[in-house]
């Protein structure tokens, strides 16, 4: 089970975006969206990529976004969340999130979730 709590953000913080996701669970706060939003999937387009130095992401395959329905535990808490608060967007890359990809180079297919989970959880000590 990933430990979201410790897992990196985008702009390298461990601790911003629970409490962000503890403040929106409270109440609909615009500015904590905003941010929150900008901390989460689907910035830059939503595919796995080979990035070349001169040529940007090539060889793109489209992620494939889990069925809301499918989703659970930290997955549907942030969901239910967002779609509760009218954030679509960011409703719709959590869905994302907890999809799948598949890797242009050897064509395997990974739980994006996890696969970001044990690239950028601290070590525990």
């Amino acid at each position: 089970m990933v430990n979201w709590a410790q897992a990196y953000d985008c702009h390298g913080d461990v601790d911003r975006v629970p409490e962000l996701l503890a403040l929106v669970e409270r109440e609909d706060d615009a500015e904590a969206w905003i941010e929150l939003e900008h901390r989460t999937i689907g910035s830059y387009g939503r595919y796995a990529a080979i990035r070349d130095w001169d040529l940007g992401d090539t060889d793109r395959r489209d992620l494939r976004p889990s069925p809301a329905e499918q989703l659970s535990g930290v997955g549907l808490w942030m969901y239910d969340i967002a779609v509760r608060d009218e954030q679509e967007a960011l409703a719709e890359g959590i869905c994302h999130l907890f999809g799948k990809a598949e890797c242009p180079r050897c064509a395997s297919v990974f739980t994006l979730a996890d696969e970001y989970a044990a690239a950028n959880c601290p070590v525990l000590r």
